[in-house]
């Protein structure tokens, strides 16, 4: 991505957002609390997250 396209991505998200039309995803916080817990007992953050919790370390899901 350009900085010229990632300027106008900006402008047209902060507009959206001035309208009410944009709102970001929220934190899930018991998916936040899940993989905390995994890594407190020595889990790796990797593992973590992509066995234990279901979130893929890979662009194209899990190999």
């Amino acid at each position: 991505m350009t900085a010229e396209e990632q300027l106008r991505r900006l402008q047209g998200i902060k507009r959206a957002k001035a309208a009410g039309k944009y709102k970001s995803r929220t934190i899930d916080a018991c998916l936040h609390a899940r993989i905390k817990l995994r890594k407190d007992v020595g889990t790796s953050i990797r593992n973590a997250a992509s066995r234990e919790v279901g979130i893929s370390a890979y662009p194209g899901g899990n190999v």
